[in-house]
């Protein structure tokens, strides 16, 4: 007889009853896409998926763009459910901006992050997106204000919000406002992470030192969005401080949806829609699953930090005086929006942890793999060093303009988020059936050439960031190496006539349309000010220990190949002084 609760076993097969609904669906269905180039399956059962989503899967991505070139397909668990695999750059065009409405976020992409962070700008879809987007944009617009201190820029947010809320074409004016103004209005900000400086001069002051430079990049990362966007201190950023709860769980976050990939896809979709959340709840404390009780810990973890901070807005409403100006932005933002925009609680607590995900994991990641290759190449970093010492004999304290304008920096910066994009790839799903043009065609297994796909409804297309920006087509022989110099002098011809879709420079780090990244200039200057900080004051060079830099959702380093040690261990130590004139 079962030890298992009936009340469990009644869920397993409701569970499994939907799942091999939807097998069969597919197996009734023809498959559009056996004649196109692509990888045979590792198996019948796992396709071509645990070979692409594998946190050491770097040597296969390389193999199909080399191989298949950049238009193929991928097979999906039990010979179907198949995956279109693009980096090039006119179905990319068409993928993310010319039919976007087509082609959308995936319905499983959705419901994961809503589960996770609530609804927020990473699972919303359709109109609501534009409602969603616009009040995230005022949350932070209003911080910005907070720091100036400024009642014009409150004002100025406010009419921006009501404009938007009647005219939805003018909310592309306060994205940009975020997008290029507000980066400016947290220089002042960002600069009181002297505080980082200060702590890691203490532990090297008496000799080099090896330091783990991830845990202190996502440390500064997460106190820089929650001061300039949530208007909250999570870390006093000292030596002898603990990573708070939410820094280490979002560590964990992209490496634990990772352990979930064939639930994720084929269980998840039905085993959400049983019972209530508490239900849900209750069913999972049953089950005697540790990765997904660590999972449900993660989220707790992130849904009350948010709690907290909206609880911290509330309490200083209610105190009055200067503790409202500010403390409560982002609340006054979302009261101001009219009734169809407004969030309710339950919104603006998934909205405060996307925001604080999305703003400090990848630019955390980016900045040690930053901090990595100028370890790894000492010349650049000296040249670096220098140029940063003189920008600070000339204007002292580098403002927003100053720091922009620092062109080994920019180049840095630029060519580390060019070959090493924290994220390797986004999904697209088609909404309806469509048609994907190719500016490169490709030729079929049977010798037909094509130059466009026909894409049935529901069919997903991973989009290729990786391959896309170090295309030897597009970037050149020596597209694969480090190369900041590249971005000193002008670009190839063919940068420019590849016409790549994205946001920023050439590049599709920060992908491109209407969900591209409205915070990259606020990564930039993050990045920016804290290597400022840093390579002024230090040296950085490699231990004797291998990172392995996990091809997650979000790429981090670790120093073994399962990611259970996610560390970036460098040798510190105090910079030369600079040279006597």
């Amino acid at each position: 007889m079962s030890s298992r609760p009936p009340i469990v076993e009644a869920a397993a097969a409701a569970a499994a009853t939907l799942v091999a609904w939807r097998l069969l669906r597919y197996y009734l269905t023809p498959d559009p896409y056996s004649k196109l180039p692509g990888p045979p399956p590792e198996s019948w059962a796992n396709g071509n998926l645990f070979q692409f989503f594998n946190p050491n899967a770097w040597d296969f991505h390389e193999e199909l763009a080399q191989k298949y070139g950049s238009f193929f397909r991928l097979h999906g668990f039990l010979g179907r459910g198949h995956l279109l695999h693009t980096y090039d750059p006119k179905a990319i065009y068409h993928l993310l901006i010319k039919d976007q409405n087509t082609f959308d976020e995936t319905q499983n992409f959705l419901l994961m992050n809503t589960l996770i962070f609530g609804k927020g700008l990473l699972s919303t879809e359709g109109v609501h997106i534009r409602s969603s987007l616009f009040i995230v944009v005022l949350m932070l617009v209003h911080q910005a204000c907070s720091i100036e201190n400024s009642g014009k820029c409150s004002t100025l947010s406010f009419r921006l919000l009501i404009c938007a809320t009647k005219y939805p074409s003018s909310m592309m004016l306060a994205t940009k406002y975020f997008r290029f103004s507000f980066p400016r209005t947290s220089t002042e900000t960002y600069f009181s992470t002297s505080k980082l400086r200060d702590s890691i001069l203490r532990q090297v002051s008496n000799g080099p030192r090896e330091i783990d430079m991830l845990s202190w990049m996502t440390r500064t990362a997460l106190e820089l969005i929650g001061q300039s966007g949530l208007g909250y201190s999570f870390d006093p950023l000292t030596e002898d401080g603990q990573e708070h709860p939410f820094s280490t769980s979002v560590k964990e976050l992209m490496k634990s949806i990772g352990k979930f990939m064939f639930s994720r896809f084929y269980v998840l979709p039905w085993a959400h829609k049983i019972g209530s959340p508490g239900f849900q709840r209750f069913i999972i404390k049953l089950l005697p699953w540790k990765d997904l009780h660590d999972m449900r810990d993660i989220v707790d973890t992130m849904h009350n930090t948010s709690t907290e901070i909206i609880q911290a807005k509330k309490r200083a409403l209610l105190a009055g005086g200067d503790a409202i100006e500010s403390e409560v932005g982002r609340v006054k933002a979302n009261m101001a929006a009219a009734e169809e925009d407004r969030l309710t609680e339950g919104e603006l607590l998934g909205q405060m942890s996307t925001i604080t995900f999305a703003a400090m994991d990848t630019t955390s990641n980016a900045l040690s793999r930053v901090l990595q290759l100028l370890s790894e190449n000492p010349d650049i970093q000296t040249r670096l060093r220098e140029e940063i010492r003189e920008a600070r004999q000339l204007h002292g304290d580098l403002q927003y303009d100053e720091l922009v304008a620092l062109p080994l920096l920019d180049a840095v910066c630029r060519e580390t988020l060019r070959l090493h994009p924290p994220v390797p790839f986004v999904v697209r799903e088609a909404m309806k059936d469509g048609v994907i043009p190719l500016s490169t065609p490709i030729t079929t297994t049977d010798g037909k050439e094509l130059n466009e796909v026909i894409v049935p409804r529901g069919t997903a297309t991973l989009i290729s960031i990786w391959a896309c920006n170090r295309n030897p087509a597009v970037w050149g022989p020596d597209a694969k190496e480090w190369k900041p110099d590249r971005w000193l002098s002008p670009l190839p011809e063919s940068v420019v006539d590849a016409h790549i879709p994205g946001v920023y420079s050439h590049l599709m780090t920060f992908i491109g349309g209407s969900r591209s990244c409205i915070g990259f200039k606020f990564s930039q200057l993050e990045m920016k000010v804290i290597l400022s900080l840093l390579l002024e004051s230090f040296q950085f060079a490699p231990t004797d220990k291998k990172v392995f830099w996990q091809l997650n959702g979000v790429v981090q380093p670790s120093l073994d190949k399962d990611g259970a040690k996610l560390q970036l261990p460098l040798k510190v130590s105090l910079a030369p002084p600079a040279p006597s004139k």
